[in-house]
Parts: C-alpha cells; sequence; structure tokens
C-alpha cells in the first residue's frame, strides 16, 4: 500500500487496525528530520488482561500501561502478531518499538451523560462527555459546549440555572449521539 507520511493513515489486517500520523518532534518541529511517527495499534483482543493489570476496573480505564509495566509474553504475542501482519515497514518500526519497550497500552476512555448540568453547576468538554479520540471531535465538542453556554448564559444573563438548563437542553442529545458514534466506530476497529 502506497502512502504519503504527510497524514494520517490506516492500515487493516486481521491484527486490527494500525494508524500511523506524522506529529511534531520534541520541541515541536514540524519541518522533514524534526517529526515524529506516531503508531496506534487498536486491538479489542487484551481487555481480560487489561482487568487483570489493574488498568481495567469494571470496565472503566484505571490508566495507562507504560513499557516496563508490559508483561514479556504480551511484548512477544505482539511481535509474532505484528511479523505475521503487517507490511515490512510497519513490523520493522514496531519491532523496534517493542523491543525498547517504547509503547503505551491505553485503553479509550468514553462517557456518555445523562445531565450536563444541575443548578448552579455545569459541565463541558471531557468532563461531561468523554469520546473515543478516533472520533476526532472531542476538542469541537467542548468549544461547541463552551458556546452554547455562553449564548445561554447570555440569553438569561440573570437567571444562572435557567441559562444552564438551556444549555444542556441545546448540547445533552448531540454529545450522547457523538460518544454513541464514537463506540460504533471504535467496534469497527481491532480484533475482537
Amino acid at each position: 500500500k502506497k502512502r504519503q507520511l504527510s497524514s494520517a493513515y490506516f492500515n487493516d489486517s486481521a491484527a486490527g487496525k494500525l494508524t500511523t500520523a506524522v506529529m511534531p518532534g520534541i520541541e515541536g518541529g514540524t519541518h522533514l528530520g524534526q517529526r515524529w511517527i506516531g503508531f496506534c495499534w487498536f486491538d479489542h483482543s487484551h481487555n481480560q488482561l487489561l482487568s487483570e493489570l489493574g488498568v481495567l476496573k469494571d470496565g472503566v480505564a484505571q490508566h495507562s500501561l507504560y513499557g516496563e509495566a508490559i508483561p514479556d509474553s504480551l511484548l512477544e504475542e505482539l511481535s509474532q502478531t505484528s511479523q505475521a501482519h503487517w507490511s515490512k515497514e510497519d513490523d520493522a518500526i514496531l519491532q523496534i518499538a517493542i523491543k525498547e519497550r517504547s509503547l503505551i497500552g491505553a485503553p479509550v476512555n468514553e462517557y456518555i451523560p445523562n445531565i450536563l448540568s444541575k443548578g448552579r453547576i455545569a459541565m463541558i468538554g471531557d468532563a461531561a462527555h468523554t469520546m473515543s479520540p478516533m472520533t476526532g471531535a472531542g476538542f469541537n465538542d467542548s468549544l461547541d459546549d463552551t458556546v452554547a453556554i455562553i449564548d445561554a448564559i447570555k440569553k438569561f444573563p440573570n437567571l444562572i440555572i435557567k441559562a444552564l438548563s438551556e444549555y444542556q437542553t441545546h448540547r445533552l442529545d448531540v454529545v450522547r449521539q457523538d460518544v454513541l458514534a464514537g463506540q460504533g466506530f471504535n467496534r469497527t476497529f481491532g480484533r475482537l
């Protein structure tokens, strides 16, 4: 598969989905030779192991799993799977990451809200509705929340509870659908 490294690309196989993206380097460099290539391998098949290691508790992400904490048996499995399913170029890079343990096992956090405000308190962004990073919508939804809450306060400047209720009316169904869409998107990624 031919691809340019100027933007993200997706590679599918029986091992799941591998995404690759060019990112700014250590000091934010974006010119050739200064950038990093980031790989993300979506694989749903290790939820049990993540639970055993305390990364997931009752299906809720507690933390990520960093290189030194990744069991040798999982690294060996990832190595064999990479060799069997990814291109030579992808496998070569993944083998280096596996050997050097420069990888992170990060469960996807998602939260579907039932409310966004109660009384004089409101939540926006990830605090209110955490969605899969694969939606690419988390930041935009946070901005939309901000605009909606500002508009509601302008509409009801002396009635904060009414303003926050208005914000919730405008945003709750939208963000719930966005999180649910992300869950559906995630199901299409990775082996189960």
